[in-house]
């Protein structure tokens, strides 16, 4: 929103989606150069979308001529226009100025964000295997002989190498599922299962 000192004039046939059919008065070269940027952003004028007198429509009035002239401007995204439910001129009632206000009513509806993205599964490496003094002592000489090999003065070498050397030697842990055990005990006139 702002004072762009632009007249878009009324031609909404020549800038579909640009403009709207209700503007008042003719194109100028600042409202030239104001809906070619428009067009090349997918941005509308509210103020032409809505029908409403002049003196709601217009935010500043020739001193001589005593017309309405559209110069302030409220802008939005054309797939945003949907939200806005009118944008009309009023009376400033605080300070005085040659402008009036243009004020703008919009709908807001929060929504979560949906994430299209599934979050990705870590592997987990099988620690375990570590308790193992052989195989401790396998991954301690693989890791030397990754680092020896490879410049690893910084983490970003030495953290691959680590991990690198780790999937070799322990692997991943593999899901274990838990069998449901079915203990079937009958006693006379009932039927009991346990799950173990």
């Amino acid at each position: 929103m702002g004072d762009f000192n632009a007249s878009v004039g009324r031609h909404a046939s020549l800038r579909p989606k640009v403009i709207g059919r209700h503007g008042i008065g003719n194109e100028n070269e600042n409202g030239t150069l104001l809906l070619q940027t428009r067009t090349m952003h997918s941005l509308v004028v509210t103020n032409t979308v809505f029908q409403q007198a002049n003196k709601f429509e217009g935010s500043w009035m020739h001193p001589r001529s005593g017309h309405w002239h559209m110069i302030d401007f409220i802008i939005s995204s054309q797939s945003d226009l949907r939200d806005v439910r009118l944008t009309r001129a009023v009376r400033s009632t605080s300070a005085w100025s040659d402008h009036r206000l243009m004020k703008c009513s919009v709908f807001l509806s929060l929504r979560p964000v949906k994430r299209r993205h599934k979050a990705v599964r870590v592997r987990k490496l099988n620690v375990a295997k570590l308790k193992d003094d052989l195989t401790r002592q396998e991954f301690v000489n693989e890791l030397h002989a990754t680092l020896t090999s490879a410049s690893a003065d910084e983490w970003c070498h030495f953290k691959p190498a680590a991990y690198n050397a780790a999937v070799k030697v322990i692997g991943f842990q593999r899901k274990r599922h838990k069998t449901a055990l079915m203990k079937m005990t009958s006693q006379p006139g009932k039927l009991w299962m346990t799950c173990m």
